[in-house]
């Protein structure tokens, strides 16, 4: 009888055990995800930088620089409760509802916009048989929602956190996106690209799920010796297709990176914006 007593209160102390350890684990979770959506402290970017511990050699400068918030873009520090991929600091993006911002060319909020962006600034131009390929780690904070959706159009709003832009100074119109990571609007990610030199959306296609609260490892691989851009997610390629980077009337044709939150269409979500926060780390950029 005492045996199968003793038996009966360890199986019960160990599910108690069990149990309070999950509770324990959520609530480090929570409090932890709440830290990385709140914690603000850090060094404001205010228009390019350079830094060999986030960006190696890549400088960058700021896509808006007129009505902007000093915790819209910061270099952040482990120290402080950050996610860093490595080193000791990383590169944090937020935005939140209601907000724009602007440059001397282009008005986010007059134009049904939201950003927070850095781009490129050393760019350098691509040549045929040359692989230009950008690596970076990225960590998207989880909040109640990342893209707000929409009640009937699946592209629209727009919410993406990466791209590849192509400008040529021989070929009509502005810089435009090629290449993009998009959050859809089932909090998955998706790659979109778009018909060579052209705003026209070319393909649209899911590459993972479960995106939140994680670094994940970006390979983007820009390929004229065989004419594909290729796209790798932790080591692994998940989309890759042809394509041709180089216009037969180029002028020195160049693709140059984006880093941050990019909302567009927002007038078009079925429901508020939430503060969106994400973090940038080890951004490379390798020519083959």
């Amino acid at each position: 009888m005492f045996i199968k007593k003793l038996f009966t209160y360890l199986s019960l102390l160990f599910i108690f055990s069990c149990a309070t350890e999950e509770i324990i684990k959520e609530q480090v979770y929570s409090n932890t995800n709440i830290d990385y959506l709140t914690n603000t402290k850090g060094e404001i970017v205010y228009n390019n930088f350079m830094d060999s511990d986030i960006t190696s050699s890549l400088e960058f400068q700021l896509v808006n620089d007129i009505n902007v918030q000093d915790y819209n873009n910061l270099i952040v520090n482990k120290a402080d409760n950050h996610p860093v991929y490595s080193g000791e600091r990383s590169l944090r993006f937020e935005i939140r509802k209601n907000e724009c911002s602007s440059n001397s060319y282009f008005d986010d909020c007059s134009n049904d916009r939201a950003r927070t962006e850095v781009y490129e600034y050393n760019r350098i131009s691509i040549e045929p048989n040359m692989i230009q390929s950008y690596e970076y780690s990225m960590f998207l904070v989880s909040n109640e929602y990342f893209n707000p959706g929409s009640v009937n159009n699946p592209y629209s709003p727009l919410t993406v956190v990466s791209q590849i832009y192509f400008d040529d100074l021989g070929y009509e119109g502005d810089q435009k996106g090629q290449f993009y990571l998009v959050v859809d609007h089932e909090q998955n990610l998706r790659i979109r690209t778009h018909t060579p030199f052209t705003y026209n959306i070319d393909k649209q296609e899911l590459i993972m799920i479960d995106i939140f609260d994680k670094w994940i490892t970006v390979k983007m691989e820009l390929d004229t010796k065989s004419n594909r851009f290729r796209l790798f997610l932790d080591g692994s390629v998940v989309f890759q297709e042809s394509y041709n980077f180089i216009p037969e009337d180029s002028i020195d044709p160049q693709y140059f990176f984006k880093a941050g939150v990019y909302n567009s269409f927002i007038s078009d979500a079925k429901r508020e914006y939430r503060t969106q926060v994400i973090y940038y780390d080890n951004l490379e950029r390798f020519i083959e």
